[in-house]
């Protein structure tokens, strides 16, 4: 396939400067993030999930685009249009169209690669989590980043490890962006939060049961204003044992 062939037919040309372009956006957007530049939540839906979407749509219209115009080809001068492959290396031209082929592929999925690398990272943050995807849950949000759990993702106690609950997590978000864009979400938000994993495989991860000490006695000892002085003892018992009983 020469370039000068996508250029003649206008859908192969309208494909790859749509690709191109989203290429171009979506690898600024990528260097700007590797050198820590901080961008706006909704930069980061448009660079890692719609113009990706966007770029596959352009990459599917250049051979759509060829094979129009050799069904064109094929009306006007009654031949077949049928694509023709021959493979001769040792032609030049055909060692350069390989070559060109391979790069081409090699580009395309390295994008790919990236993009989704990058937009599986940007689903499992605290800022898409409560700015983009669940804007509704901003007093959650609030109460989340005063909490002691603050530095702890959102993702890992609502979802945890593994590919199973990633994809259930996906599907039931899918629904919730629906309620948001049509606005029939429960209000208040109902809490506590049903069919969550189990703690056991997300919240135990950090809270180890089989770690955990027995009640702590603490005695601070204090002195009354008084001529000697006399001690006073503070004792505390400091609950830290798994068990919630006393």
């Amino acid at each position: 396939m020469k370039f000068r062939s996508l250029t003649t037919n206008f859908i192969s040309f309208a494909g790859l400067l749509i690709f191109s372009v989203c290429l171009v956006l979506v690898a600024f957007v990528l260097v700007a993030d590797w050198i820590g530049f901080e961008f706006n939540p909704y930069i980061g839906v448009v660079a890692f999930l719609i113009l990706p979407a966007i770029a596959t749509f352009g990459i599917i219209l250049i051979p759509v685009g060829k094979a129009w115009e050799r069904k064109r080809a094929a009306a006007r001068g009654g031949s077949s249009g049928l694509i023709k492959v021959e493979i001769d290396l040792d032609k030049a031209s055909t060692r350069r169209r390989i070559l060109m082929l391979t790069v081409t592929a090699a580009v395309v999925l390295s994008f790919m690669a990236a993009t989704a690398y990058e937009s599986l990272v940007f689903m499992d943050t605290t800022t898409f989590c409560g700015e983009v995807c669940h804007s509704v849950m901003m007093p959650e949000l609030t109460s989340y980043r005063r909490s002691p759990h603050a530095r702890v993702r959102c993702v890992d106690c609502h979802i945890g490890e593994g590919a199973d609950w990633f994809v259930r997590s996906k599907l039931s978000g899918t629904r919730q962006v629906f309620a948001v864009m049509l606005e029939t979400y429960e209000r208040p938000i109902p809490t506590p939060v049903e069919n969550l994993r189990p703690a056991r495989e997300t919240c135990e991860h950090c809270h180890w049961p089989e770690k955990f000490h027995g009640s702590k006695l603490v005695v601070n000892t204090h002195y009354t204003p008084d001529e000697t002085n006399s001690p006073l003892k503070n004792v505390l018992l400091m609950k830290t044992a798994a068990d919630s009983r006393w």
